[in-house]
């Protein structure tokens, strides 16, 4: 009775920490409110199942993506980019940090929800979709509706390199679209999530439609090794500080794309209690973005909600190629800082 009470008090007690992206390029104010609620309910997911205790990074990450997957406001599942000929075809990747392991799918049919042997049902393809993306096609054909499709599991192989937690985002230049008169969405990119649990375990997954028009067939990076995402719950202390700094001094030199974005995530050393499971007592978090805006949220246990918020470019982006932002975030109760 003891050891169950003990487990229960642990499991109360677990700490964690959940960072989300929904992509950079250009997200449209009268997008914003819809945007900002698929990082919400994503960021909830992944809490509900860190909470649970240690070893459910890859879960968390699976439940985060598939409520952004779902959404269709977001450039994955549902609210995929269209091909050249007009049906969706979906790209995703998943890191577990302890172990290295690296599963992905590419160019899937349909909409591609991260997980395993799970069947989903591929949406027609319409002018309401195209015109979300900004887009002018045809309807699909009435063989591409009430399709469906065997998601199997995932190709997994073992390449693991010490270093932080990172989903990484690159696509292609963009501008701000109008449709009707009013401002659309432009994003290209992927959306992703980073996990990490009360022992500083982290795992990463992303997800993503693709390119707009892109050539059926055509992989993108959400599905390469250690492009889309990567996690290693053995990096150097203080990576994400690091990277920002490597990324916006390259910047400086030499920046071209104007619609990339990266999100990092580093833990610092769990808390040993004698007696008791180790604890996560911190986080730096690090978002870097060429682009127009960079959609990102974050959630730990210490924090009653989610904190989400649509990066806009600023005058520091107009001198040195990139905006950014960091902080370091106190799970064990402390105030988080401000978006």
């Amino acid at each position: 009775m003891a050891a169950a009470n003990q487990m229960q008090e642990e499991e109360e007690n677990a700490t964690f920490f959940v960072a989300v992206h929904v992509g950079a390029g250009y997200h449209a104010p009268s997008n914003e409110k819809a945007l900002k609620s698929a990082v919400k309910r994503a960021c909830l997911a992944a809490g509900s199942v860190l909470r649970e205790g240690s070893g459910r990074c890859i879960d968390a990450v699976t439940a985060a993506i598939q409520v952004l997957e779902d959404d269709p406001s977001t450039n994955a599942g549902r609210g995929s980019n269209l091909t050249e000929d007009g049906p969706v075809e979906c790209d995703a990747s998943i890191m577990d940090g302890n172990s290295g392991v690296f599963g992905v799918v590419g160019a899937i049919p349909g909409h591609c929800f991260i997980g395993q042997g799970t069947n989903y049902e591929i949406p027609s393809v319409g002018p309401n979709t195209s015109h979300s993306k900004g887009l002018a096609l045809a309807a699909s054909t009435a063989a591409d509706d009430e399709k469906q499709i065997q998601v199997s599991d995932f190709t997994l192989y073992c390449n693991p390199q010490e270093t932080a937690g990172i989903s990484g985002l690159v696509a292609q230049p963009c501008d701000s679209l109008k449709h009707n008169g009013a401002e659309e969405d432009c994003t290209m990119d992927t959306v992703g999530v980073i996990c990490v649990d009360t022992e500083g375990q982290i795992a990463s997954g992303a997800s993503s439609g693709g390119i707009a028009l892109k050539v059926c067939g055509r992989v993108g990076l959400a599905a390469m090794h250690g492009a889309g995402c990567w996690a290693s719950s053995k990096g150097p202390a203080s990576a994400c500080t690091k990277v920002l700094r490597s990324v916006v001094q390259e910047s400086n030199h030499d920046c071209t794309d104007r619609s990339a974005g990266i999100l990092l995530v580093q833990a610092d050393d769990h808390i040993l209690v004698t007696g008791r499971s180790p604890k996560l007592k911190a986080v730096e978090i690090g978002a870097a973005y060429t682009s127009l805006s960079f959609g990102i949220g974050y959630f730990g246990s210490s924090m009653e909600r989610p904190k989400v918020s649509i990066l806009r470019s600023t005058k520091l982006q107009s001198k040195t190629g990139v905006d950014h932002f960091e902080a370091r975030i106190d799970i064990s109760g402390g105030k988080p800082p401000l978006l």
